[in-house]
């Protein structure tokens, strides 16, 4: 491999090509405005969602699971009562379905609209891991496609003004895994449902579940529902996604604890849903905390719907895979996200964004703020297009990612690195502003590859690897006030032949030779040094 060194001279600026030079970031350096002007009207219209989700205004009619014929601690299973409860205030034009203190054995249970399911303090439902209490099979969708299979253990479709609250517990019996498929393969029906969506069999010849089994089915699902709020109880590991509202509109979640350990159960899955509120709760999760997501491929071009609108803030995660995720499956797009005022610990990724190369569709327009991260196994935060999944068509449409904004991340403990973009090549990754990062004890710092148009700035990372920075085959890249450890040689490694515009603002390292090498084509002049802002 062929190295060569950048020469600084006295100047305080360097332009290799030997004309002046202009750097375009669109959306982030705007004329007559600068960035935390952008970012405040930005992070204001996403702000103003928690106030258009509207909570359920329901009935004060009270049903008693009780006087329905439930049975408490006796074994026997309370499904028809709880239904039939659910049934009978609906009749009534909705009312609160009252599930006492004590331990409730169930099915599955169907929400109506108008419905709040109340969990008293000391009340537990244990669900059945018997398939035939989640028969007949219903409308679902899972890792983006569409199909019928067993019902979820809570579920509602085309409801408005639905709730779950109160200080109770959910359990989902997640560890009984062969239970939750049947006699069918989990990996097999998947490939089989992959195939079935590619291929265009149309989604009500999808049916899973008594037809076809192995697919395990989610805790609590909505699908097409609207105005649905979740407030103040436990959910403890299902058969896999936990809660997971699919197509539905104002979305509230607030003062949950989500504690799952089984593959595949991650906590909340916002899918192809708008207007959402997710906000003091805990998690502790087999998988991601929270993703987001919007359709696989060609079933996920063909509804068409993004996830839109979300609004995450004040929340614990203490194990997972992520603490929010984006993708893999975004095909319908993901656009206007706000996530703040968190903390992530003993996760794999702090942040994360997920996609591959047959995904099509678009994720724009998010902001990540105030987040704590503590003991990750792997990038802190993970911008990545080059996601290898199984679910992975032949078919190349790229996805478009822009205007990310991430700013004010405290952490410790990255067992991979700090920053990781990897972008496709010839694929759009571009806008991205990250500042006000500070991260001790990580293995590497940053790592940016077919990317343009990325602000850096106040990047503070301690690591005893080189390089701090590696920059390949990227455009427009602007670090200002970068800083690298003693020691560390290089402290830049920009290669790959397409890679341009690389501008180090506020930077004078002392020894220039063991601080920036141009590897794989990089040409000299595709480095601009300047001293000061």
């Amino acid at each position: 491999m062929k190295k060569t060194s950048i020469i600084l001279v006295s100047t305080g600026i360097v332009v290799f090509c030997g004309v002046s030079t202009f750097i375009f970031f669109p959306k982030i350096f705007i004329k007559g405005q600068n960035v935390s002007d952008v970012r405040q009207e930005s992070f204001t219209s996403i702000s103003a969602i928690s106030d258009a989700v509207i909570v359920p205004g329901i009935p004060d009619i009270v049903c008693d699971i009780r006087d329905y014929g439930a049975l408490a601690q006796t074994g026997s299973q309370s499904t028809i009562a709880i239904n039939a409860a659910i049934d009978d205030c609906s009749s009534k034009g909705g009312g609160l379905v009252f599930v006492p203190a004590g331990t409730w054995f169930s099915g599955a249970i169907t929400l109506q609209s108008n419905i709040n399911f109340f969990l008293d303090d000391g009340a537990e439902i244990i669900f059945s891991t018997d398939l035939q209490d989640y028969l007949p099979v219903v409308f679902t969708r899972f890792q983006g496609i569409e199909f019928y299979n067993f019902s979820p253990l809570i579920y509602a479709k085309d409801s408005q003004n639905v709730a779950i609250t109160g200080n109770g517990k959910l359990i989902g019996n997640g560890d009984a895994r062969a239970n939750w498929t049947g006699e069918g393969n989990f990996e097999i029906a998947r490939q089989k449902l992959y195939t079935m969506s590619r291929e265009g069999t149309p989604p009500e010849k999808r049916i899973f579940g008594d037809v076809e089994p192995g697919i395990r089915p989610s805790f609590i699902q909505f699908v097409n529902c609207k105005d649905i709020t979740l407030d103040g109880f436990t959910v403890e590991n299902g058969p896999i996604w936990t809660i997971h509202p699919i197509y539905s509109e104002n979305f509230t979640a607030r003062n949950l604890t989500i504690d799952t350990w089984s593959g595949n159960t991650d906590g909340i899955v916002i899918d192809s849903t708008k207007n959402v509120v997710i906000e003091n709760s805990f998690f502790s999760t087999g998988d991601d905390a929270i993703s987001i997501k919007s359709g696989l491929d060609e079933d996920g071009w063909r509804v068409a719907k993004p996830s839109e609108n979300i609004h995450i803030r004040n929340i614990t995660v203490v194990k997972g895979s992520s603490g929010v995720s984006i993708g893999s499956e975004m095909s319908g797009g993901v656009r206007d996200v706000d996530i703040r005022d968190s903390i992530f610990q003993n996760t794999r990724h702090g942040f994360r964004i997920k996609s591959t190369r047959s995904r099509g569709g678009f994720i724009e327009n998010i902001y990540v703020e105030n987040i704590a991260m503590e003991n990750m196994t792997g990038d802190a935060i993970d911008i990545n297009l080059a996601y290898t999944t199984e679910l992975q068509g032949v078919i190349s449409s790229k996805p478009i990612l822009k205007n990310i904004y991430i700013k004010d991340i405290y952490g410790s403990g990255s067992e991979r690195l700090v920053i990781n973009m990897d972008g496709l090549k010839n694929s759009v990754m571009e806008d991205i502003h990250i500042e006000d990062i500070s991260f001790v004890s990580s293995a590497r710092a940053v790592s940016i590859k077919n990317a343009r148009n990325v602000f850096l700035n106040n990047i503070q990372i301690e690591t005893e690897s080189s390089p701090m920075y590696e920059i390949e085959n990227s455009q427009n890249i602007r670090i200002e006030n970068p800083t690298c450890a003693e020691g560390i040689s290089p402290c830049f490694l920009v290669g790959g032949s397409e890679t341009k515009s690389i501008w180090l603002i506020g930077f004078d390292p002392s020894d220039l030779f063991k601080t920036i090498e141009t590897v794989d084509g990089a040409m000299q002049k595709s480095v601009i040094i300047k001293k000061s802002n």
